[in-house]
């Protein structure tokens, strides 16, 4: 009898995960800043318009640098306060409901944690879109 052989093999202790999409109960903060920044984003299209120069896309990478900072100018921002209604309020309040007290790091974010912030902005953008 001939058995194939495997597509791919794994040590017998790997650990293998397949979820691909947004982790509503993620409490990593370099994931929650990114999904924040998306829903702030959101929030400031909702009231300039896809087409202006949104402060948020100008203050990425700031968010990464000094995330709590940052997360306070935005929110100070007219345009972002005045968007954040509705479902994208409910969205926000349970973000923040991830944050500790002591709020967001205050530090900037190591080379890797920037890459799960990416990856937390971009899940969270995907599933703004899809509503």
């Amino acid at each position: 009898m001939h058995t194939p052989p495997p597509f791919r093999t794994f040590e017998p202790n790997q650990l293998i995960t397949t979820d691909m999409g947004l982790d509503r109960d993620s409490k990593n903060q370099p994931y929650v800043a990114g999904r924040i920044l998306a829903v702030l984003r959101k929030a400031e299209i909702n009231t300039a318009g896809a087409n202006a120069r949104l402060s948020t896309d100008a203050n990425y990478r700031e968010m990464v640098q000094l995330p709590s900072i940052t997360f306070g100018k935005l929110m100070g921002l007219r345009n972002v306060r005045s968007g954040l209604t509705g479902k994208l309020d409910e969205e926000m309040s349970q973000i923040l409901s991830l944050v500790p007290a002591t709020g967001l790091p205050k530090d900037r974010f190591t080379p890797d944690e920037e890459s799960i912030f990416a990856v937390g902005y971009r899940h969270e953008k995907n599933y703004l879109d899809s509503l």
